[in-house]
């Protein structure tokens, strides 16, 4: 709390038009500790994203969009469709912002977060929900192509539940294996 505080009142000292860089370092920060406080109370929540917020107003980080993502998804206050579309609104920006080609390993994590939360829409249709899930996960898989590591495996274990989901069990056992034979030891 005394970090937050002293965070907090350093921002009072600073312009935010001449010190840009630094007001949203100083964002970053309290944002950052309030995120840690979640588990106590949906304060900290909201706290965590008016300050994200203020740095991606002006700025867009790939991380401080997925953090938003992530608060709006465990956000209590408020309806839960708005919820929902705003934690979506910032995974697509963190999406955007991540390239496919040179940051495969990121854009699938990212990707498939959004096929997680496609599973998660209130008041959807949840077959259209899981066919939108698996697109995803396709994508993702796509994008790793031969890179065989810990986000291929998750991603062939996302797509395996989702085909159970549409009890499609010959496909989903297909992908649990999957995604079973590419573990070893170091995994």
């Amino acid at each position: 709390d005394y970090a937050i505080k002293a965070y907090q009142d350093t921002l009072e000292v600073f312009d935010p038009q001449k010190d840009r860089d630094l007001v949203l370092e100083i964002h970053s920060h309290i944002g950052s500790l309030f995120s840690m406080q979640l588990a106590q109370n949906q304060e900290a929540i909201e706290q965590a994203i008016y300050h994200l917020s203020k740095i991606i107003e002006v700025s867009e980080y790939q991380v401080h969009a997925y953090g938003l993502a992530s608060l709006y998804k465990m956000r209590t206050k408020g309806d839960r469709l708005e919820n929902w579309h705003a934690q979506m609104k910032y995974l697509g920006m963190a999406l955007s912002l991540t390239n496919k080609f040179s940051q495969s390993k990121r854009w699938a994590s990212s990707n498939n977060e959004v096929g997680l939360a496609w599973q998660n829409q209130p008041n959807g249709n949840f077959d259209e929900q899981l066919n939108k899930s698996v697109a995803c996960f396709q994508a993702s898989i796509g994008a790793l192509g031969e890179n065989r590591g810990d986000e291929w495996i998750k991603t062939q274990i996302f797509l395996s539940q989702a085909y159970r989901s549409q009890e499609n069990y010959t496909l989903a056992e297909e992908h649990a294996r999957k995604a079973i034979n590419q573990c070893d030891d170091s995994t």
